[in-house]
């Protein structure tokens, strides 16, 4: 493919301002991280609007990065942050003229960024990363759905999309994983049950608990782990203590990226109970590290012979029971979403223009 493409800027809310994997936007760390080395001549700049918390300039990995601190404020102030956003872009195109504008998410920056590469006539690049398909999502109105090339990262959240928008040119790119990450699958499986994510309404690990409750019972010695935090961590502790499971399930509350990973790998099932996701990263993670998945129809849930697919809690339960039940394993790893197939896949687009 003739690289016909010399400087990318990409606009994202929050980023990392170190280069320790963190937690943040793990998949776009490991999209940009390996992108960044296969492509080393590459001109690579990245706007992070909202976090960190301070205005900054730095590198990361050889990307430079420029942090707007916009703390996510409201109006009238995030005029403010719209307008910075405005005049960085601006800058960084009178020192360079960028060929590529790539927004990661459709809001109030997916909006800006498309106006402002229609201003200058820029290529545009969107990716949809999770509710943003929905029709409740306000941006999605000021968007000229001919002037951009759409990423969406799986068919299932580009099925709720296509329920009430249509756009010119899209691409289904999922995140990919990178293998060098991940510990050695030698290690036990002592982990029976995990799960991983923001301990929210929308995530649901209630229903974790639920199932665990109901098969402590048959597995006295079975190890729950879940890691997070969130506005539902107390309220998740007090359920833990009131139905005599603190022998049972940890609460690891947030953790390094590297440290998720390496409980995956001692983990036989991953237990993903969130109502949504646009893909579900953590379901890759998992089948690369070499567990099972049980969850509900959400992003890419039943993309392999390991990943099972569940209707409500008692088929959960009742899955999750014969599993372990089974003793049958297979924790080999599944590279089903290489990261070297997620950066030729945008390249492929950015090369299209």
């Amino acid at each position: 493919m003739k690289m016909n493409i010399k400087h990318i800027v990409f606009i994202c809310p929050a980023f990392p301002d170190s280069e320790e994997p963190s937690t943040w936007v793990p998949y776009i760390q490991v999209f940009l991280r390996n992108f960044k080395q296969q492509y080393p001549t590459l001109n690579i700049r990245l706007i992070a609007v909202h976090f960190p918390k301070q205005k900054s300039h730095f590198f990361w990995h050889g990307i430079e990065v420029f942090s707007l601190g916009g703390q996510l404020k409201k109006l009238p102030k995030r005029i403010f942050i719209w307008k910075a956003l405005w005049e960085q872009l601006k800058a960084i195109h009178q020192k360079v003229p960028i060929d590529i504008i790539h927004n990661f998410w459709v809001t109030d920056l997916g909006v800006l960024g498309q106006q402002f590469a229609k201003r200058y006539g820029i290529n545009h690049v969107l990716s949809y990363l999770g509710q943003d398909v929905k029709i409740n999502n306000r941006y999605l109105r000021f968007i000229d759905f001919n002037y951009s090339k759409h990423i969406f990262i799986t068919s299932w959240q580009f099925g709720q999309f296509k329920k009430h928008f249509q756009v010119a040119s899209k691409q289904l790119i999922p995140w990919g994983v990178d293998a060098s990450m991940l510990p050695s699958l030698s290690l036990p499986r002592s982990i029976d049950l995990i799960a991983a994510g923001s301990l929210s309404a929308l995530k649901r690990h209630h229903i974790l608990l639920e199932v665990t409750r109901e098969l402590y019972p048959f597995f006295p010695n079975i190890k729950v782990v879940l890691i997070g935090n969130g506005p539902l961590e107390e309220t998740y502790q007090t359920y833990i203590d009131e139905n005599g499971l603190s022998e049972v399930v940890e609460m690891k509350g947030q953790l390094k990226h590297l440290e998720v990973l390496a409980l995956l790998g001692q983990s036989k099932i991953l237990v993903h109970t969130s109502e949504y996701e646009g893909m579900g990263y953590v379901f890759a993670e998992a089948l690369e590290a070499g567990a099972y998945t049980v969850s509900f129809e959400v992003g890419i849930a039943g993309c392999h012979s390991k990943s099972i697919v569940v209707k409500n809690k008692a088929e959960m339960e009742k899955t999750i029971k014969q599993l372990l039940l089974n003793g049958d394993w297979d924790f080999s790893p599944a590279n089903t979403f290489p990261i070297s197939r997620t950066i030729a896949e945008h390249l492929a687009v950015y090369c299209s223009f």
